[in-house]
């Protein structure tokens, strides 16, 4: 029997278990994490989006590229999830959930970030012959992604947990050491040590510091940070007043390289997020400004009355890369990685289960089309990716601080706008010295890279 340690809490870890399962050999399966309070699954807004994900930013990287062209087939995967699942599914809630996703742009926004991405959407559901509809009205435009559902990630993962049974043992204990001893990895864990012939490191934001503590495995070249993202659940305590429900994904384009106002119906709650703020601090509390960006987007964007309902912040840790590539890939012998996904973990977790479950089944003929290409993206040993024109990210970078204080009321002066750009250039300068060639920054990396290097 070949031992397999999953090191991790969330979605990932749980759709890799599942596919691993799915194989007719003699397995034993160890889920090992406890970091799900603040983990990206149990604040995320699970979004099924692809399209909605375009933005002026990313429009032209070759790994939106690598989205658009492999997206059916996740949300293909995605379907033999909820019909793998449905047998546990007792409740009166589907798992794959609503009628897609209505982005909204307002037709008074002076955000030219968000009026770039709604029209690069547009364009890329065109170029890739994806479903979409157009609309207007007196106060927006309307684009309508059909097959861009939702997924509520605490349902999900208790769905897992029904299906596993004894079939897979969960160990709810933070991981403190990995050693190499005798060809088998010891996982060492706060009450408890155990040995794996095969190891898969999906600890989200925890997985760089993991990684990285032990000799043993391949230390990634490219760095991870948190992307704290800051969320809203809607519920009401009232007998008198209805619970809030949404029929549908409701959200903005992209603001300023981070994601906009969104809305997503859960199992008891309706989800508003998200804020983001790349840093190096375990940050367990949301941000005032982000809480009061939230709150004014609640009826605008998602067309819901809150002042009666109560609300219930959470906050939730993306793991993002310096170059905003994931970081997938072999990082020893008999023993992966896959993290760094930023809003992208649960929207792919399928995809990226199917690829490290072959793996562990050494069953090459069982890989998913274009997977190869991702791990060349996404390789750990790989060098620091551009994230474009080094003038363009600055520019951006600037646009989108500018854009920022518009949705606090703030008009940035001439001299902070010079402290941002003068920010943005020192930054690109000391990235350029440390790897030695100039390189484009994702603008919502910009100040967190400048702190680090």
């Amino acid at each position: 029997m070949k031992k397999i340690g999953i090191i991790g809490s969330g979605v990932i870890a749980y759709m890799i278990a599942l596919e691993i399962n799915k194989f007719e050999k003699d397995y034993e399966i160890r889920i090992i994490g406890g970091h799900s309070k603040n983990g990206a699954s149990q604040a995320a807004g699970a979004m099924l989006n692809i399209l909605s994900e375009v933005d002026a930013f990313n429009v032209n990287s070759e790994l939106m590229k690598w989205k658009l062209i492999n997206r059916d087939i996740v949300l293909n995967y995605w379907k033999e999830i909820d019909e793998l699942l449905s047998k546990n599914n007792t409740d009166n809630f589907p798992l794959i959930y609503g009628k897609g996703t209505r982005i909204k742009l307002s037709k008074k926004s002076d955000n030219k970030l968000e009026s770039n991405s709604f029209k690069a959407m547009k364009d890329g559901g065109h170029q890739f012959s994806i479903s979409i509809k157009e609309e207007e009205d007196n106060n927006y435009f309307y684009l309508d992604i059909p097959d861009e559902k939702s997924v509520d990630p605490h349902f999900l993962i208790s769905l897992c947990r029904s299906y596993f049974g004894e079939k897979v043992n969960i160990l709810n204990e933070d991981v403190i050491e990995i050693n190499k001893l005798n060809k088998k990895w010891e996982v060492v864990t706060n009450n408890n040590k155990d040995f794996f012939d095969k190891i898969i490191i999906a600890a989200g934001s925890w997985s760089d510091e993991i990684i990285r503590s032990c000799n043993e495995l391949y230390q990634p070249s490219v760095k991870s940070y948190n992307d704290v993202g800051s969320a809203l659940l809607l519920s009401s305590e009232f007998p008198h007043i209805k619970e809030p429900k949404i029929d549908r994904i409701f959200r903005t384009p992209n603001r300023g390289g981070t994601c906009g106002i969104h809305s997503v119906q859960r199992k008891n709650t309706v989800y508003i997020g998200a804020s983001s703020h790349p840093t190096h601090v375990k940050m367990k509390k949301p941000k005032a400004s982000s809480l009061e960006a939230l709150l004014s987007g609640i009826e605008p964007i998602v067309g819901l009355n809150s002042h009666m309902l109560s609300v219930e912040p959470v906050t939730g840790y993306r793991p993002v890369t310096e170059d905003v590539h994931p970081i997938i890939g072999e990082i020893g012998e008999n023993a992966w990685c896959v993290y760094g996904t930023k809003r992208d973990g649960l929207t792919w977790s399928p995809y990226f289960a199917k690829g490290i479950a072959n793996w562990v089944a050494e069953d090459e003929k069982g890989f998913p089309p274009g997977w190869e290409i991702l791990l060349e993206l996404s390789s750990p040993k790989r060098e620091m990716k551009s994230y474009g024109e080094v003038d363009k990210c600055i520019n951006s970078f600037v646009e989108s601080k500018i854009a920022e204080s518009y949705q606090h009321n703030i008009v940035l002066s001439e001299e902070k706008i010079k402290f941002y750009r003068d920010l943005a250039i020192r930054t690109h300068k000391k990235i350029e010295k440390r790897v030695g060639y100039p390189i484009g920054i994702n603008p919502d990396l910009i100040s967190i890279l400048d702190f680090f290097n």
